[in-house]
């Protein structure tokens, strides 16, 4: 069982849960695709395609923005988890949120994430989630690595395909590429906090 815990200062009345799943099979994508789309309240997780995303830091600007957007009754999105998503994209469309960050069947890799009342919280709840989770992605414990900036960006992210959503491929950056990864975390924040301006 391997997953991230986030807390957010602001708000101590909800924690943060992140799962990633790598190897899922593309029927078992495509189930889960169907399933969210049907409303399935088995599926009340946010399934992100992590090809968009380039850090963790990128990942929690979404949920911090989602979480906030939620308890403040901004939302855009009807569900917290597609708000998430949603706060992903530089584009102002929910819809096309959902096609670039959502679920891909085309990538057998899955962020997944629940946001919990943190009074729900606790290691057997922790543990029921996952159990969870790998029924449902027809996956083990072998497919759930954990989650940190160095495999985003060596194993998850397609640099290309970033770029092109952020509209990044004519930005300058530094020649020494220690700090790509910072310097795109930045712009791809950046663009989505720019969205709607």
């Amino acid at each position: 069982m391997v997953y991230e815990e986030l807390k957010l200062a602001q708000f101590p009345n909800c924690t943060v849960l992140i799962f990633l799943f790598t190897g899922v099979d593309t029927p078992v994508l495509k189930q889960v695709k169907e399933q969210l789309i049907s409303g399935n309240k088995d599926y009340d997780f946010c399934f992100l395609n992590p090809q968009h995303i380039i850090s963790l830091e990128h990942l929690y600007s979404s949920i911090h923005k989602a979480v906030l957007n939620h308890e403040f009754g901004n939302m855009r999105a009807k569900t917290l988890n597609t708000e998430i998503i949603f706060n992903l994209s530089p584009i102002n469309n929910i819809m096309d949120a959902l096609k670039r960050f959502g679920v891909d069947e085309a990538c057998p890799n899955l962020i997944t994430i629940k946001v919990l009342p943190t009074s729900e919280c606790n290691e057997i709840a922790f543990k029921d989630l996952n159990d969870h989770l790998l029924k449902i992605l027809s996956t083990n414990d072998s497919h759930n690595p954990r989650l940190n900036n160095e495999i985003i960006f060596d194993s998850l992210v397609d640099l290309k395909k970033l770029k092109k959503v952020y509209k990044l491929n004519d930005a300058k950056f530094s020649k020494d590429e220690s700090d790509l990864q910072g310097e795109l975390t930045r712009l791809a924040i950046g663009a989505c906090q720019l969205r709607g301006c």
